[in-house]
């Protein structure tokens, strides 16, 4: 993936701000955390001898959750994931960025965030990874999003959800999700040789069943 734009700076982060909505998880706060992991997890991968198109990887995961309140009917998009992928390329047009660029952000953040458990770029990947992050993470942040998840899902569907009803859904995702295996580095790997990601997700999964 060979097209390039400058990596955000302190004022191209602060301004997709305004493209979040104000909603319990997909908000400017999330974009934030996806965009520092996958920082991280690009930088692991080129120190370990790997290629990965930073800048794409960053504004990918910046931009890959805007505008999630919006209704889909009538918008002309299939998909919320599509939507947020125009708005990068608009926005990224904006800043100068060629149209190359933004189409390959906008590819990345489709190829990212859809649930088809393809990935056609490393990028994709990265960005993939960096969203799912928490619910191989601490358990405090694994309750915190499912539980602003399922908040989300209410207050965007205007109606009550029985949580046990959600909760159902929710192990099915959850079973998709740690059915992909993306290993980009090293870090993959506990001691033991075992992904630490899918350990630590089944261990949170079972604490918040058992306890919820």
């Amino acid at each position: 993936m060979e097209s390039s734009f400058r990596l955000p700076t302190f004022d191209d982060i602060l301004g997709v701000e305004p493209l979040y909505d104000n909603l319990p998880y997909h908000n400017f706060g999330h974009a934030l955390t996806v965009y520092s992991r996958a920082i991280e997890l690009g930088n692991q991968i080129i120190l370990e001898g790997g290629k990965v198109n930073l800048p794409v990887v960053a504004w990918a995961a910046l931009l890959h959750d805007t505008n999630m309140a919006k209704e889909l009917e009538g918008s002309g998009f299939k998909t919320k994931e599509g939507r947020s992928a125009v708005d990068a390329e608009i926005h990224l047009a904006s800043l100068g960025a060629s149209d190359s660029f933004g189409r390959c952000v906008g590819g990345v953040i489709i190829d990212g965030t859809l649930r088809n458990g393809f990935f056609g770029s490393t990028e994709a990947q990265v960005v993939r990874a960096a969203d799912l992050h928490t619910i191989g993470g601490e358990y405090h942040e694994f309750f915190a999003a499912n539980m602003n998840v399922y908040r989300e899902e209410c207050l965007l569907k205007k109606k009550g959800i029985p949580f046990q009803d959600w909760k159902s859904g929710m192990v099915k995702m959850f079973e998709f999700y740690t059915g992909q295996n993306i290993k980009l580095t090293s870090r993959y790997f506990n001691a033991e040789k075992r992904s630490r990601w899918h350990e630590n997700a089944c261990r949170n999964l079972g604490r918040f069943m058992l306890e919820h």
